[in-house]
């Protein structure tokens, strides 16, 4: 599709470069790209004029804000891939699998839901890649079997690269599950909480030594007074990408003694230009 239609106002979208894997890094353009993404929580479907008008300039607020990417849930995708790519935000699409997944009807038919929703997107130039997430742990691999969750997770990567070959694809990790090795995972995502410095690092170190030579992106979960120093942390210490929540906005009293909002608290990356981190720091590390 070389046109996105808003109304009378057409973007062409053949001039938004993919995204890539080069080595530990994602790359736009031939250009290193630090992924500082968000999700977009609130946003009611379907979008009318007005709402597609209203998000574009959310979005586009973003990106001057220093956010450069997106994390759209299913639901969200087909509505809001194409608004994302014209205000320049590769989007990662998360598909969500049922606890049940891993028996051998949920599977087929989670399976058969992945496949249409790839059908829907497949080519769209605001498309960055997908993540699977599955809620299974550490007691799923006792009761299912390492080598069950393995075949099960390994068949999405593959229904992805066949349904849409130029999408990255990952499958979110947590904590108790980030060891286990899965065929065709093209970057590792996992996702965190507040941790102190010395556990973000030891986390991430953690994390490159799975990646081998792809990059990692870092979900935190959950918003944190120390979030700016988190993410420039994570990015310091190898993260190729940060999702990151918006920031509870702090207030100010305005001259009439009214508590406003100051709008900018909300952004996660709005003291993170684009030159900051210095990817030169950490790419030449082992």
């Amino acid at each position: 599709m070389a046109l996105a239609l808003l109304g009378q106002v057409a973007f062409d979208l053949k001039t938004r470069p993919a995204v890539d894997r080069q080595n530990k890094l994602f790359s736009r353009n031939g250009q290193s790209f630090l992924f500082k993404a968000m999700r977009l929580e609130g946003i009611a479907l379907p979008l009318d004029f007005n709402a597609k008008l209203a998000l574009l300039k959310r979005l586009e607020t973003l990106r001057a804000a220093h956010t450069t990417g997106l994390v759209l849930s299913s639901s969200q995708a087909d509505a809001m891939v194409d608004l994302a790519a014209c205000a320049g935000l590769p989007a990662l699409v998360e598909i969500d699998l049922p606890q049940d997944v891993f028996t051998s009807a949920a599977t087929a038919a989670a399976l058969t839901s992945a496949a249409r929703l790839l059908r829907l997107l497949q080519g769209r130039p605001g498309l960055f890649g997908y993540v699977v997430n599955c809620q299974f742990s550490s007691q799923t691999f006792r009761t299912q079997g390492l080598r069950r969750v393995r075949r099960s997770l390994t068949a999405f990567l593959e229904t992805i690269h066949r349904g849409d070959s130029g999408a990255l694809a990952a499958v979110r990790r947590r904590a108790d599950t980030m060891a286990l090795s899965i065929p065709g995972e093209d970057f590792i995502y996992a996702g965190a909480t507040a941790l102190k410095p010395a556990e973000l690092r030891d986390y991430l170190a953690a994390l490159r030594d799975i990646a081998g030579q792809r990059p990692v992106v870092l979900e935190f979960t959950e918003p944190s007074p120390e979030q700016d120093q988190a993410v420039a942390a994570a990015f310091a210490n190898g993260a190729a990408g940060v999702v990151a929540p918006r920031l509870p906005a702090p207030t100010c009293v305005e001259w009439l003694g009214v508590r406003a909002l100051r709008p900018e608290g909300a952004m996660p990356f709005r003291r993170f230009g684009t030159n900051f981190p210095s990817v030169s720091f950490w790419s030449s590390k082992p």
